[in-house]
C-alpha cells in the first residue's frame, strides 16, 4: 500500500468512525462499544501498559488507518459519551473461520519453531473476548471505560513449554537475539515484493516478537468481571481445532490426532 493510499484509508476509517458512532449517540443508545487494539497503545518506556497509556504516534499505513478514529473516540469519551474501548492483542481460540493474524503467527511457530528471543508473547482467547463485550453490553448502570482484554504475559521460553503441552510434542526452538530477529524482519520487507505471499518475518512482526511490553488486564477483571482463561487451555484448544481443519501437520498435533502418542503430560487445567 503507498502512502497516498493510506492516507486515503485513513480519510475513510476516519469517516466511517465519526457517522457510525454520531448515529448511535444521536439514537440514544446508551451502551456503544469499540474494538480496538493494543497495536495503538504507546508503550514507550514502560515496563507495564494499561489503558492509560496514550495514542500511539505512528506513520506506517496500519497506524494512519487507525490513530485518526481512535483519537477522536477518545475525544468522545472526555467529552462524556457513554462510549467504551476494548483492547485486545492478537485473537487466538477454537472454530476461528478463517485465519487471524494471531493465528496464522500460531500456525507458523508449529510449522517451524519457536523463536527464543527477548519479550515475549500475549494473545486474548476469542471466548474472553466475548464475554467480555457481553458484560459491557449488560452492565448496570452504563458507563463509559477503557479495556485492555488479554490473557497473561509469557516470555517466549515459557510459550514454547506451554505449546509444546498444548501439542503432544516438543517444538524447536530457535534463539536470536532481538535485534537480529528486528533485522531478519527488516530483510523480509524489503524481500516482499518478489514473494507471492507474505514473507513469515516483517519488520513490525519482529519487533512486536522482540519488544512487546505486557499488557495488564486488571481493570476488566475488578469492574467487569472477566475471568482471563488460563493459557494453556486457549493453547490446546487453538492446536486441536487447527489440527483438525488441517491447518498444520497433523505430526504436530499428535496430543489431537494420534491420543496415546507424543508428550501426554499436559493436563487442562480446572475449571
Amino acid at each position: 500500500m503507498s502512502r497516498a493510499e493510506a492516507q486515503k484509508v485513513a480519510r475513510d476509517n476516519l469517516r466511517s468512525v465519526r457517522l457510525l458512532i454520531a448515529r448511535a449517540l444521536e439514537d440514544g443508545l446508551e451502551r456503544v462499544g469499540h474494538l480496538s487494539t493494543t497495536a495503538l497503545v504507546d508503550t514507550t518506556g514502560l515496563e507495564v501498559a494499561n489503558e492509560d497509556a496514550p495514542v500511539v504516534k505512528g506513520d506506517d499505513t496500519d497506524a494512519l488507518s487507525k490513530t485518526a478514529p481512535e483519537n477522536h473516540l477518545r475525544s468522545l469519551q472526555d467529552e462524556g459519551a457513554p462510549l467504551s474501548i476494548v483492547y485486545p492483542p492478537g485473537v487466538i481460540g477454537p472454530d476461528d473461520p478463517g485465519l487471524s493474524e494471531a493465528m496464522r503467527r500460531i500456525q507458523q511457530i508449529m510449522q517451524a519453531s519457536v523463536m527464543i528471543t527477548s519479550s515475549g508473547f500475549q494473545t486474548v482467547d476469542v471466548r474472553d473476548l466475548a464475554a467480555l463485550h457481553t458484560a459491557l453490553i449488560e452492565r448496570t448502570p452504563p458507563r463509559r471505560g477503557r479495556y485492555i482484554a488479554t490473557g497473561r504475559f509469557l516470555p517466549w521460553e515459557e510459550c514454547a513449554e506451554l505449546l509444546d503441552r498444548a501439542a503432544g510434542i516438543r517444538l524447536p526452538r530457535a534463539k536470536i537475539p532481538g535485534r537480529a530477529g528486528r533485522f531478519f524482519g527488516r530483510v523480509g520487507d524489503r524481500l516482499r515484493p518478489f514473494f507471492a505471499e507474505d514473507p513469515a518475518l516483517s519488520r513490525e512482526a519482529t519487533r512486536l516478537a522482540t519488544q512487546w511490553v505486557a499488557f495488564d488486564a486488571s481493570r476488566a477483571e475488578s469492574e467487569l468481571g472477566v475471568v482471563f482463561r488460563d493459557p494453556v487451555e486457549t493453547l490446546m484448544d487453538t492446536v486441536r481445532c487447527m489440527a483438525a481443519k488441517g491447518h498444520i501437520d497433523e505430526g504436530r498435533a499428535l496430543r489431537f490426532t494420534h491420543p496415546g502418542r507424543g508428550r501426554q503430560s499436559a493436563a487442562r487445567p480446572e475449571p
